[in-house]
């Protein structure tokens, strides 16, 4: 959620901005903005709706030192003046922000009462003017800064224009920011994407803040200058375009097979010693995820020979939980980013647990916080609903079960590719499915046992694209209460298998007695993983009906693809 890009350049800056919004745009957003200098004022320019738009309004502009940002609507709705950057109300100072300040009331409340006045009804605005009111007091930057840290509570990524220095000022706490280095100048992001063009990166720690300037960066943690190490930045990594489709979910659901097969290449002889042992030691072991995440580990838990238990991370710490030194605590998250997880990550920290962390994103923020992780090698996934990273996640849980039997799983694995190959190449019956549901404002989702998991998973992919309405039941629970809202027409999924077809036939017989259109999908569940290829026809139905229904695919209107704010 939200993006941040600014840059320091020798050269005019915005052209690197917008290409960094652009990268930036999976995650999901419904405003940005860019602000520069031009003769020691500060410049904003906003725009509600896609980056495409501020393009053209920027596209002959010219500054050497600029800030950007795509906002995905927290505080305040979606308009010009909530969107960023925002200006200190003496336009002495202007900013971008990523993350929630948890106390913005008190603190704007208490600026309004020394005179400050307020046009947005954002969190982010008050951190600009509270910069300005600190640095009235002391009359240096850094010091203001401390002082901000000091007084505010909740998480932050701030990059910050002064009106009369050539710097970028940034801040961080809970929120990912990290430097580019490049022949341009320096730069920061809150995405390794938007630093594509630059050639080293530095990650930024916890409490840690500074400035840029065109030739260098400096770093501060309690006011001592910190020294880190330059990394080299992987060009090309996000432009893979093996399969050509005219938009990104279709390609990435086509993408399932090479993605599983090089999960398989990637662990076939097993993984290291240090990660065996963890599991091998375990005496449960604890999942935590958000989404879709959520529901890979639902999935995936079911073949450890182990206990486990699965939490949603946004619910993990708001009850005493005691964290035991001998369970293993498995954190899920496909971007690496998302703040529930993040937040559960730092309750087990400070309780001394043992953390595993699974993510897409090299160099994310969980990959780095837990003290041993995993990298899914799902490749990019740009579409915000996820479908390549779920498959992925299921077959890494699989493998990460079967550790010690990897090799008797291969065979087994390669025959449940081939056969998502076949069902990719036959999707009329899943577009003619999809014909039928385009008017369709509701549906149910039916299982019976283990499968009621699958059918989240299809339920929400549903939703997020579609904005159909679809609800998941147990079968035997439609007569207590649901089975109301079955009239003439309405749609409703079973997913089985050759073991539960009698309950499910029966509710099947239920909803059809009632005006009900069914549509009755069957796997082998006596074969590992066998539910990967109806999967896939689901992620199929999702994006067949999102375009019949004229939505915006790729971007799903309210969801963003990095869940960054609580």
């Amino acid at each position: 959620m939200c993006g941040i890009v600014a840059g320091a350049f020798q050269d005019n800056v915005i052209p690197f901005l917008l290409y960094g919004l652009k990268q930036e745009e999976y995650r999901g957003y419904d405003a940005c903005g860019i602000g520069f200098l031009e003769k020691k004022e500060i410049q904003i320019v906003k725009k509600i709706g896609r980056i495409n738009s501020l393009v053209e309004k920027v596209q002959n502009l010219k500054g050497n030192i600029g800030i950007a940002h795509t906002r995905w609507a927290t505080h305040g709705k979606n308009t010009e003046n909530n969107a960023h950057p925002h200006m200190s109300m003496h336009r002495i100072f202007a900013l971008v922000h990523n993350g929630t300040i948890y106390n913005y009331k008190e603190i704007r409340t208490s600026l309004m009462q020394k005179g400050y006045v307020f046009y947005s009804q954002t969190d982010t605005e008050c951190l600009a003017n509270l910069l300005e009111y600190e640095y009235a007091l002391s009359g240096n930057i850094l010091e203001a800064m401390q002082q901000m840290q000091q007084r505010v509570k909740g998480t932050y990524a701030l990059c910050i224009l002064n009106k009369e220095e050539e710097r970028i000022y940034f801040m961080k706490k809970s929120a990912p920011l990290i430097i580019g280095i490049g022949k341009q100048g320096i730069s920061l992001s809150s995405d390794i994407r938007a630093l594509e063009q630059q050639d080293f990166s530095v990650d930024l720690d916890e409490e840690e803040y500074g400035y840029i300037t065109k030739e260098n960066y400096f770093i501060y943690n309690q006011n001592q200058r910190v020294t880190k190490k330059e990394k080299p930045i992987q060009k090309n990594r996000f432009q893979k375009k093996e399969i050509s489709m005219d938009c990104y979910m279709k390609k990435e659901i086509f993408e399932i097979p090479y993605i599983l097969e090089n999960i398989l290449k990637k662990y076939e002889n097993g993984f290291s010693a240090e990660i065996i042992n963890l599991f091998s030691q375990a005496s449960k072991i604890v999942f935590i995820a958000s989404g879709t995440s959520y529901h890979a580990a639902l999935i995936g838990s079911q073949y450890f020979s182990i206990p486990t238990e699965i939490y949603f991370s946004s619910e993990f710490i708001t009850e005493e939980r005691k964290i035991h030194s001998d369970v293993l605590y498995v954190f899920l998250s496909q971007s690496g980013e998302t703040m529930d997880v993040l937040k559960a990550l730092e309750f087990v920290l400070s309780h001394k647990g043992i953390t595993l962390g699974i993510a897409n994103v090299e160099n994310s923020t969980l990959l780095r916080k837990t003290q041993y992780s995993l990298q899914m090698h799902a490749e990019a996934e740009v579409a915000v609903a996820s479908t390549k990273a779920y498959c992925a996640e299921v077959l890494l849980l699989y493998l990460l079960a079967k550790y010690d039997k990897i090799s008797f799983c291969k065979e087994n694995i390669l025959l449940i590719i081939r056969e998502i190959k076949e069902h990719l190449k036959n999707v009329e019956s899943i577009e003619n499915i999809a014909e039928q549901l385009k008017e369709k404002e509701h549906a149910y989702f039916l299982a019976k046992g283990k499968d009621y998991f699958l059918i989240q998973e299809a339920s929400l992919k549903i939703k997020e694209v579609t904005y159909l309405h679809s609800e998941t039941l147990y079968a035997g629970e439609l007569k207590h209460g649901p089975i109301a809202l079955i009239d003439e027409g309405f749609p409703v999924f079973l997913l089985g298998n050759k073991e539960n077809n009698e309950a499910l036939l029966s509710a099947r017989e239920e909803v059809e007695a009632r005006g009900a259109v069914t549509y009755f999908m069957t796997y082998d569940a006596k074969q590992d993983l066998g539910f990967l290829p109806l999967m896939t026809d689901f992620f199929l139905l999702a994006f067949y009906l999102a375009q019949k229904k004229g939505c915006d695919v790729d971007k799903p209107r309210n969801l963003a693809k990095s869940v960054t704010v609580e």
